[in-house]
């Protein structure tokens, strides 16, 4: 057996360790002679735990799939070292959901909030990649019965859902607006009223309601700082990175870039 507090020492997010706790355990079925395992799927941030955690097993072999090349979120394939990882099957299947979206505005959180309306789990949902008629989403295959029977309306506009193979995938580049200007400090709640041009009263307001992200993962408190690279999102707001800071002025003030995402 895994010594698992040792391996999991660095990792103090109560949700992190959680997370990471399965993945060992599943690491413990394949040295204890499983030809392979995999996990839910795991945002960014979960995914760089694990592989950082992995890292340091070298009897195992792993990698991360999340269905095609550049997914966001992706689940950890595992299986013994003297075996082709790639013999791992990922369990990913492939949707689209199509209606009649020319009189109804809807967006990524429209699709997530159908299909986690219907019970199900949010890791057993992979990269959803909205378009113009509808969008794909990537879920555990054992799914795709369920969702084809029972997801029925987005947004209060008929669909129809129909399995697709992995080249059928669109993936679009993703669109977003460059902003730039002067803030007081890096601070979060600064740096994300700048980008989500609400005022920095709201913005505190927002962070504390637990409605802020900072790289995956809830900030309640304002004063957290921000780096380069950060990816900060606000429920029903969108998703901000951080692209670029220098500074500070003699005024004392931070001149940043961010890509604000449509």
């Amino acid at each position: 057996m895994l010594n698992k507090e040792r391996l999991l020492s660095h990792v103090h997010n109560p949700e992190d360790r959680v997370t990471m706790v399965r993945i060992l355990d599943k690491a413990d079925e394949v040295l204890g002679g499983q030809p392979g395992e995999i996990s839910d799927f795991l945002d960014p941030h979960q995914c760089r735990l694990a592989e950082d955690i992995l890292r340091g097993l070298p009897e195992l072999m792993f990698t991360c799939d999340g269905g095609y090349q550049g997914a966001e979120r992706r689940r950890v394939l595992l299986c013994p070292e003297y075996l082709d990882i790639r013999l791992v099957n990922p369990r990913i299947s492939y949707l689209q959901i199509e209606g009649d979206f020319r009189q109804q505005s809807v967006s990524h959180r429209d699709y997530l909030g159908a299909l986690l309306g219907l019970g199900l789990r949010r890791e057993k949902i992979g990269d959803l990649l909205p378009y113009a008629g509808g969008s794909q989403v990537i879920v555990d295959r054992d799914l795709v019965p369920y969702i084809r029977a029972q997801l029925h309306q987005v947004h209060k506009v008929r669909v129809t859902v129909t399995e697709i193979h992995a080249v059928d995938l669109v993936v679009a580049e993703e669109e977003f607006d460059e902003r730039e200007g002067s803030v007081a400090s890096l601070r979060l709640d600064a740096v994300s009223s700048h980008g989500f041009r609400i005022s920095r009263t709201k913005m505190v307001q927002e962070i504390r309601s637990e409605k802020v992200k900072v790289n995956w993962r809830v900030v309640v408190d304002p004063d957290c700082p921000v780096k380069v690279g950060d990816v900060i999102s606000c429920r029903g707001k969108g998703r901000l990175v951080l692209e670029e800071v220098s500074g500070p002025s003699k005024k004392g003030r931070w001149y940043i870039i961010l890509k604000k995402y449509r």
